[in-house]
Order: C-alpha cells, then structure tokens, then sequence
C-alpha cells in the first residue's frame, strides 16, 4: 500500500523483528533507502486514513483461505493513532476472520469477513457455520458493531481495494470485479471486454535443407526416402512431388525400402521405445514389426 502523501510504500515482510517467520509491516521511501519497521507488533495488512493519522490493521493471524474458519488464528482489526503511537481494538470477536482493512474517507473501516449476522450465537463447529460467505463489512473507526455491506452467496469475495480519496473499493467476486461506492453503499460488476489474442498456433513450418540424416533408393531409383527432424518422406531423385511418409510427435529415422518397392521401413519411438515399423510410400498400412529391448 501507500502512504496518503505517495511518499512512502507499505509492505509486509516476515522479517522475524519480534519472532522468526511473523510478519510484520515495514515502510519505505519512494526514493529507496533503509525500511523502517512499524510499531505494530505483529501486522499483516495496513491501510492508512484518508488524512493518514490512523493506520488500520491486521494484527493477528492471517488464513483468509481458510473459509469458515473459527479460531485463535482469525484476523483482527486494530487502529493506530500515527501521532500517539496508541492502538485501539475495533472487533471484539476474534475467532471470525476480518481481513483487508480499508479506511474510507467517511472514518469507516471496511473489511472482509465470512461472518454471520447472528454470529455471536453461532457455536464454532455448528452446521449454521458452513452457511457463512465472504462479503465486505465496516465498522466505525471508533468501534461498535460491524454492519454488513455486500451480500454475495459463494463466499468468494477476496482481496479488496479502496481509492486514495477512500470512496470507491474494488474488490474480487466470483473471478469478476465489482466496485463498491462507500457514500451510497452501492455495488455494480464492472463489465471487462479484453480482447485476447489468437491462441498460439500449434504448427510450425520449417524449410529444411541439408538437414537430412538418413536416406534411402528406391529399387527404381527414382525416389528417395529421406529422414529430417524425426519424419520420413519420400522425394523425387529428378521430377515428381514431395510425400510425406509419417506424421507424429515420436521420432522416426534409418529409411530403408524394401526391395519390392512397396514398403518403407524405420525406426521409431512412437510406442515407447525404438523399435521397426514399415509403411507404405503413402504413409498408409502402418505397422510395428519388432517388440525386443535391443537397440534397433
């Protein structure tokens, strides 16, 4: 995130500044230099007052993947005073997760949490707990009782954002975007229309020449059966067209033509292993002729 004045980044890093592997939250300049750890004990995700003289916080835990999650590890929102160093709790329940705080300009933290409207009478474990859905609520910076904004069914409201002046949060539901407007408390999906490009051809074509790594004559000699890049073809020693004998994605080489003319035989790994195949000139009639673990 950002300080209100852009001059300064927040982030989070588990650092170990209190114990090994706990997150804390860090401040940076704009024009680099040394962090500077924020004196919020633990901290997972800070989001500054519009006037930036508060920070709203996650203090504890942060397993917002955890859905239905009821427990000592649950987030907590927490505000800090930036002049007093003083912290005030906001949410006195804190088995519920209550992650993502945003400050908004109106003084209300907005949050995401899968709580129920009658939670505090919920038991943790009960079947009603299943029934709860991620959704945005707020609370006053002050503290109080949390008031759900949004009402969406899946559960699957995550990682919210609010403007700089802190009257609009866009946030991820159901895999879309929707835009929250904090005065009027309304919600509308914004409607995206990215044109994509084509997906990737999956053909190649390659000029190939004095690539060849295999060959063999006809009886007639008027054609070749040659090897390159693991397919055999057949082409004309003076005139005539190009054929392609074989077309996969094993490797064929060693030509040979039998002494009739009507076959081709090669080796090839399209079963596993090399073994000899023949087919004829036209690539038809294809059949395995070996099944031994020798070299071929």
């Amino acid at each position: 995130g950002w300080t209100p004045d852009s001059k300064r980044v927040l982030f989070q890093a588990s650092r170990g500044l209190l114990f090994s592997g706990v997150p804390n939250l860090y401040e940076v300049s704009v024009d680099g230099g040394l962090e500077q750890p924020l004196p919020t004990d633990w901290g997972y995700w800070g989001s500054y007052s519009p006037d930036g003289s508060k920070l709203a916080f996650n203090r504890h835990g942060m397993p917002w993947w955890r859905k239905h999650y009821r427990g000592s590890r649950a987030n907590d929102v927490w505000v800090m005073d930036v002049a007093s160093k003083s912290f005030r709790r906001l949410d006195a329940d804190s088995r519920v997760n209550s992650a993502w705080p945003l400050y908004a300009a109106s003084g209300d933290i907005y949050f995401v949490s899968d709580r129920l409207p009658n939670e505090k009478t919920v038991k943790p474990g009960a079947p009603e707990v299943i029934q709860s859905a991620n959704n945005l609520w707020k609370i006053p910076e002050r503290g109080g009782a949390p008031v759900q904004v949004t009402h969406h069914k899946s559960g699957s409201v995550f990682f919210p954002s609010i403007s700089g002046d802190g009257r609009v949060i866009v946030y991820e539901a159901d895999f879309g975007l929707w835009k929250l407007d904090t005065t009027t408390g309304k919600t509308v999906e914004i409607k995206l229309s990215i044109p994509s490009d084509e997906k990737e051809n999956n053909v190649e074509t390659l000029s190939v020449q004095n690539e060849a790594d295999g060959f063999s004559l006809s009886p007639s000699g008027r054609r070749a059966a040659v090897s390159t890049h693991g397919e055999i073809f057949t082409v004309a020693t003076e005139r005539g067209d190009l054929l392609r004998v074989t077309e996969s994605f094993s490797r064929e080489t060693n030509p040979q033509w039998s002494p009739d003319g009507k076959w081709i035989a090669f080796v090839s790994d399209r079963s596993g292993r090399d073994e000899v195949w023949v087919a004829d000139e036209r690539g038809q009639n294809l059949r395995k002729l070996s099944d031994l673990d020798t070299e071929k």
